[in-house]
């Protein structure tokens, strides 16, 4: 008989905009804090911990491996071994399923896996037009001045991979979606209408207080005043407001704007994950199983389409089920125009039949399944964690909504995909 993985918990630091709620704070703090919260929001003891993985794409300059680093900051015994992969946006997809590979290869019992990422205050990590040098206390005259002639070197201030060029250096995210729209006809008005939507749905489920069991309060020094809300959503935003502002990437006849794309933010997540044997050894009673994953790759820059539209077909085929099957759909938000694309893709009986020699349309996502506590587009996007904040959302939504089934999916720029599937375990019995 196969081992079931389960998850047994999930939690994550609320996501705040870079140079605000954690400005103070590199990766190295978000992730032992993170760490510390699954530990503690589970009850487990850290000796039964066995290995920790962490997706990162921004890791502190001092730190080699931030996993490690983490693991003994948060408590965790120095013979629990850690390792960080990088993915891009699915770091932490990664991470969990390098920790459910560990479990069934026997190398591990009980895995920590999730994601860290930091924008705030890392010159030299991130594009230079998303940086304050105000925001930087330690930044020298002589640091500036470094920082300027960087700067005269670069072709339109990109990031720092573009001054070496290469296949990443190609490849503009912002301008790739302004492309998807201008091919599925995907109008500027159905984008915003989306982002409102997901901007009010974090909004009510904060109210609601559904978003509030997965966060863990972090208090933040000088004055200890605990942070305990994500600080990117609007309650208040509306088409009208997202009307006003400028094309962000394709200047003239762009469609995708800083309101319809989701942010960069800081922010951590992490599950705590095991062999259904082992949790009822440990008398825990999980109520999820991480079922079933599939990684897809595709050509990045002439095939515009986002990553999940190969993944998710390749998953329910994996599992002999369809859409329709799925009670909960937690998809990334990179922008809302590739959302609106994932949808309007899977629907298409012309994409199935091309693409992926099916002869009729996978099938379509209900908008009333998919992402009703809000997603990326108003959460903020910690790239390193965002896999892992979808896996506890899924989650959490796979009991309370009492479903059998949850789907999460994301993709990256350079043509990679995933999807996971889940199952309630009182569907199995």
């Amino acid at each position: 008989k196969d081992s079931k993985i389960v998850f047994i918990e999930g939690c994550r630091l609320p996501f705040q905009k870079p140079d605000s709620g954690y400005r103070i704070f590199g990766t190295y703090d978000l992730a032992r804090l993170i760490l510390k919260g699954v530990l503690d929001r589970s009850g487990m003891d850290p000796l039964h911990i066995d290995h920790v993985i962490l997706g990162c794409t921004r890791p502190d300059v001092e730190s080699r491996n931030v996993a490690r680093d983490a693991a003994m900051g948060a408590g965790l015994p120095v013979s629990v071994t850690a390792h960080t992969v990088g993915m891009d946006a699915l770091s932490s997809h990664q991470a969990i399923t390098s920790g459910i590979e560990q479990i069934l290869s026997g190398q591990a019992e009980v895995v920590i896996a999730g994601g860290v990422d930091s924008m705030s205050g890392h010159y030299g990590q991130r594009p230079r037009p998303w940086r304050n040098p105000k925001s930087i206390p330690q930044m020298t005259g002589k640091q500036k001045g470094w920082l300027n002639s960087i700067q005269k070197i670069r072709p339109g201030g990109q990031s720092d991979i573009s001054v070496f060029g290469g296949l990443s250096a190609e490849i503009d995210p912002g301008s790739k979606s302004d492309h998807l729209a201008a091919m599925y006809d995907i109008p500027r008005e159905a984008q915003d209408a989306y982002a409102v939507r997901s901007h009010q749905s974090a909004a009510k489920a904060y109210k609601d207080r559904l978003s509030v069991a997965e966060l863990m309060p972090v208090a933040v020094p000088l004055d200890f005043e605990p942070i305990t809300r994500d600080n990117a959503f609007r309650k208040d935003f509306t088409p009208g407001t997202l009307a006003t502002l400028a094309p962000a990437y394709t200047k003239k006849h762009g469609t995708v704007t800083a309101g319809n794309a989701s942010a960069n933010a800081d922010g951590a997540a992490a599950v705590l994950i095991m062999t259904e044997e082992k949790a009822n050894a440990l008398k825990l009673t999980p109520g999820v199983c991480l079922k079933s994953y599939t990684y897809t790759g595709h050509e990045p820059l002439n095939d515009l389409l986002p990553g999940p539209v190969f993944a998710i077909p390749r998953l329910l085929d994996q599992n002999g089920i369809k859409i329709d099957d799925i009670d909960v759909f937690e998809i990334h938000e990179a922008f809302a125009v590739e959302v609106l694309a994932i949808i309007k893709t899977l629907g298409s009986a012309e994409f199935a039949k091309e693409h992926l020699n099916k002869r009729s349309e996978v099938g379509k996502i209900p908008l009333i399944k998919l992402n009703p506590q809000g997603g990326s587009l108003a959460l903020g996007h910690p790239v390193g964690a965002t896999g892992a904040r979808l896996v506890t959302t899924a989650a959490g939504r796979l009991h309370r909504e009492k479903g059998k089934y949850a789907l999460v999916a994301s993709g990256t720029a350079d043509g990679l995909g995933h999807a996971m599937l889940l199952e309630s375990m009182s569907s199995l019995t």
